[in-house]
């Protein structure tokens, strides 16, 4: 019965760790050694009773199943560190420094292979009065939903991060074009569009979207990030300016037309 058990239990660990580190080899075989002691110390002691075994080394399997546990919490550990380093603790997408590492090796890739990639930087419009009106939890429940909204309309191929506050970027790699990138960005406007549930609010929001095309605009990702940041604002300062005397008018949504505003309602 407890051979069944402790062989259970290295069964069940097995399956369900999935990963060939030290920790999980170790617990592995600390369980199945465990296991093997209720077989192997009755069969000792029936076929080989001149042989005696000190006690310690039947609890031996135990000491290499705590050490492997140990082993296994500090790679999980280790992994999520790993993780935080490289992602948005909120949104779970990829931060400043991995997004420069991935616009770094797609402009290799587009410098080597002969083809573009474009650059959109996204800020959203007005977010700041989302946290000034609804406080910050909303606004923080807002970059969630937003770079949900995000992550689901970009291929899995191309690169959606948060870069700042508000702030986002996405990577399109080939097949690509000046046309692609716009349609992208007007599908991002577009969904923004919609009204977003925060809890028992809904907030209408929009955002300003620049688009750098490498080799067209820039050769070089420090030129293609300013050249997408350049274009980020003049598209801000295009909307506010529709706006009369470039104001926001609170608690009115400036209309389809208009790439900025909120609109707050229970």
């Amino acid at each position: 019965m407890l051979f069944t058990v402790y062989f259970g239990c290295c069964i069940h660990f097995w399956y369900t760790c999935r990963r060939a580190t030290t920790g999980a080899l170790i617990t592995v075989a600390g369980f199945l050694a465990w296991a093997s002691v209720f077989v192997v110390a009755p069969g000792i002691r029936s076929f080989l009773p001149h042989v005696h075994l000190e006690s310690e080394v039947w609890n031996l399997p135990k000491y290499v199943v705590a050490v492997g546990m140990i082993l296994l919490a500090l790679e999980n550990q280790i992994e999520h560190n790993k993780h935080l380093a490289l992602h948005d603790e909120l949104t779970g997408l990829p931060n400043r420094r991995l997004f420069l590492d991935r616009l770094t090796y797609a402009l290799g890739r587009a410098r080597h292979r002969g083809t573009h990639m474009a650059l959109l930087l996204i800020d959203l419009d007005r977010f700041k009065q989302v946290n000034d009106t609804l406080g910050h939890h909303a606004g923080d429940l807002l970059l969630e939903r937003v770079a949900a909204i995000f992550s689901g309309r970009i291929r899995s191929t191309d690169t959606v991060a948060r870069t700042g506050g508000d702030e986002f970027a996405v990577i399109l790699e080939e097949p690509t074009c000046r046309e692609d990138a716009n349609k992208v960005s007007a599908s991002l406007i577009q969904l923004l569009k919609n009204p977003i549930d925060l809890d028992s609010q809904t907030v209408r929001i929009s955002a300003s979207v620049g688009i750098a095309l490498f080799p067209d605009d820039a050769t070089t990702l420090e030129a293609l990030c300013i050249a997408a940041d350049l274009s980020m604002y003049a598209e801000k300062r295009k909307s506010r300016s529709r706006l009369p005397g470039g104001q926001f008018l609170p608690g009115a949504f400036p209309g389809p037309e208009v790439h900025s505003g909120l609109e707050l309602a229970k």
